[in-house]
């Protein structure tokens, strides 16, 4: 059985946060924006990252983020 893995609230905040500051941008300039916005917040998201594996995610984190962008 699979079971879905999500993001903690608080770190699943600040993506919606950075989500709607970006929500009317072309998807090429998102794209940017969401790479300095991980180089910017690495530290949050490699704990998060620790969290998530330790319940068995396996998967990329920044792809996760990428879909998880509403």
């Amino acid at each position: 059985m699979t079971y879905r893995l999500n993001f903690s609230k608080d770190f699943q905040n600040r993506v919606i946060t950075f989500s709607e500051s970006v929500k009317d941008d072309s998807l090429s300039d998102f794209k940017i924006k969401l790479e300095i916005w991980c180089l910017r917040n690495e530290d949050l998201i490699e704990r998060e990252y620790i969290n998530l594996r330790s319940m068995g995610y396996e998967g990329d984190i920044k792809d996760k983020i990428f879909k998880s962008s509403p």
